[in-house]
């Protein structure tokens, strides 16, 4: 199933085509852009049959085609640890690393992350830390994802600078345009 969408501020027709990718246990959806210079300002996150995704105006070019969301879980279920799972990820072509961790404390988010982001740089992909712009900064990664319900998007790049990614999951175009609005290099369905 295929459907060809204009969205603003990219120029050319956009591939609604849903891709996804299972690596080491992990999942990611995308889209395909008809023209490479457009392909690094989408980002698409699918939950079921809903899409969003929105053109941003890329502070850094970052390639999201194949954006990884670590789950501690799934890896554990295959019998790897967290940090092979994404090794074996990163060999297998991801262009961008979410360090999600939800059910552990600060202090094993910030080593977990340390220990990922060493492995990214040695592959030159960008890691971002999910949620927490505190980890964030404390490891040094590349950017932050945030939610709706998180810390606002605007006091996240105030926090993180002009330098770092700021992701921001949107469900509606109004909440994209508005992360646009807010400093978001790229929006993430919910």
């Amino acid at each position: 199933m295929s459907s060809k969408t204009t969205i603003p501020g990219v120029k050319t027709k956009v591939d609604m085509t849903p891709t996804f990718i299972v690596t080491g246990g992990f999942m990611r959806s995308g889209l395909r852009s008809n023209s490479r210079s457009d392909y690094g300002a989408l980002r698409c996150g699918l939950r079921g049959t809903k899409a969003v995704a929105t053109a941003m105006n890329i502070r850094r070019s970052v390639d999201y085609s194949v954006y990884l969301v670590t789950d501690r879980t799934i890896a554990t279920r295959a019998g790897l640890s967290l940090e092979k799972s994404v090794e074996e990820a990163l060999r297998g072509g991801v262009s961008v690393v979410q360090l999600r961790e939800k059910n552990v404390g600060t202090r094993e988010i910030v080593a977990t992350g340390r220990r990922l982001l060493k492995i990214t740089r040695e592959y030159g992909v960008p890691l971002i830390v999910n949620d927490r712009v505190d980890v964030a900064l404390a490891i040094d990664a590349d950017g932050v994802h945030v939610g709706q319900d998180d810390m606002h998007a605007a006091d996240a790049r105030r926090l993180i600078g002009g330098s770092r990614i700021l992701g921001v999951s949107a469900g509606t175009v109004e909440e994209a345009l508005e992360a646009q609005r807010n400093g978001a290099d790229y929006v993430g369905g919910m």
